[in-house]
């Protein structure tokens, strides 16, 4: 049996929302070493524009021009130590379809964000309950419940960013457009860093389909260091305000943040 010729493949867009011309080497040099999955050719495109969000969809533009199949988006601050990460993602779309995630570390530790551990690989699925309230009248309560590799190889999941995500053309093309948007608070001028998990959301609630989270893709964050799938465990005391502890060496707010972005 012959192998497939390039024109017999599908395509796979890797999406990177990235502009400036510096770059982490780490990333580069993951990138670089990542396999085709088996029956696809793979290319790379860079987001370009004055925002994330313009970035996402600049990639995602030139990804659907080139006739992807199939899109990836991988953050640009990332390190994808596994060489068959996309053969993992496309085989566990092929099981489910959807959107296909993976695990990122957050950079740093956010106090006021119940529950949260520092360095903390983030994705969420949303739980809720049912009560009655004094006058008869039916309360939903939703509950975020972190994704924790503990609790399986591969969860459903509802809440997570774009660092790893992969997902068709024809789940991308049902979305309304503007597929990504920043949006800004009229008084303060504040960002609000939450367009890359909103097109997630929108994509479950337009498109009708499910996320689901890969556990077992080890993704690491690159700061002035790499972070990877130790550093909750290893800074788990960081949680307690009381530690005396260097929280300067990442990003950390004591309390919600009304201004910046």
């Amino acid at each position: 049996m012959t192998d497939r010729t390039e024109e017999d493949k599908k395509k796979l867009g890797i999406c990177v929302p990235w502009d400036s011309p510096f770059v982490f080497t780490k990333f580069t040099e993951s990138v670089m070493n990542l396999q085709p999955p088996d029956g696809y050719v793979v290319n790379a495109f860079w987001g370009h524009g004055w925002c994330p969000a313009r970035r996402h969809a600049d990639a995602c533009e030139q990804a659907i021009q080139w006739g992807a199949d199939l899109l990836c988006i991988l953050g640009a601050d990332q390190v994808y130590p596994q060489q068959d990460m996309l053969q993992r993602l496309v085989d566990r779309w092929k099981q489910t379809g959807g959107i296909i995630g993976a695990l990122v570390p957050f950079r740093g530790f956010v106090q006021w964000n119940e529950g949260m551990r520092p360095f903390e690989p983030l994705a969420w699925r949303i739980e809720a309950d049912n009560e009655l309230d004094d006058n008869g009248k039916l309360v939903i309560n939703e509950h975020r419940r972190p994704i924790r590799r503990e609790d399986g190889d591969f969860q459903r999941a509802h809440l997570i960013g774009t660092g790893v995500t992969l997902f068709s053309r024809e789940v991308l093309l049902s979305l309304k457009l503007p597929w990504f948007y920043e949006r800004v608070d009229p008084e303060s001028f504040h960002r609000v860093a939450d367009q890359d998990s909103r097109f997630i959301s929108r994509l479950q609630i337009e498109a009708g389909v499910a996320l689901w989270v890969d556990t077992t893709i080890q993704v690491r964050h690159a700061n002035v260091f790499l972070i990877d799938n130790t550093y909750s465990e290893r800074f788990a005391d960081w949680a307690d305000p009381a530690t005396d502890s260097d929280r300067a060496i990442c990003r950390f707010r004591a309390e919600l943040p009304t201004t910046g972005g």
